[in-house]
């Protein structure tokens, strides 16, 4: 058996497999939402599964971000990203079993934040943390 660890990581936008992975046997997890924003990282965008294969859903941040603190990038609030995430979900999972089990769980994410990247990523890391049975 594996000695327990302190995982510290910056947040995603729902974590990948190897991320929750990680979650699961850490003794405790810190978000470490003072890092810089990275593009194309999985700081604001998820992949996820469709009839196709695999569709990215990215949050858009605010141009002149990148450099910045995730827990100072501000999100563009004005694009409509939340209803087109809301639709892709909708669409792509609302017959597997359980949706409706996990839908308050997304809902609580997209809907909650104030306008800024760590806000929403770390939402997003609590509610798997707590759907694993992890502590965060």
């Amino acid at each position: 058996m594996n000695a327990p660890f302190l995982l510290v990581i910056p947040p995603e936008y729902f974590p990948t497999a190897l991320t929750a992975a990680c979650m699961l046997r850490a003794q405790e997890i810190v978000l470490l939402d003072t890092v810089q924003y990275s593009r194309q990282s999985f700081q604001n965008r998820t992949l996820i599964r469709n009839l196709d294969g695999v569709q990215w859903l990215t949050v858009p941040v605010r141009s002149g971000q990148f450099g910045d603190p995730i827990d100072r990038t501000r999100i563009d609030v004005d694009s409509g990203w939340r209803g087109r995430h809301d639709k892709a979900l909708r669409f792509n999972y609302s017959t597997a079993p359980f949706y409706l089990h996990f839908r308050p769980h997304l809902d609580a994410v997209l809907d909650g934040g104030s306008g800024i990247l760590a806000d929403v990523t770390c939402s997003a890391m609590r509610v798997a943390a707590e759907l694993l049975g992890c502590v965060a």
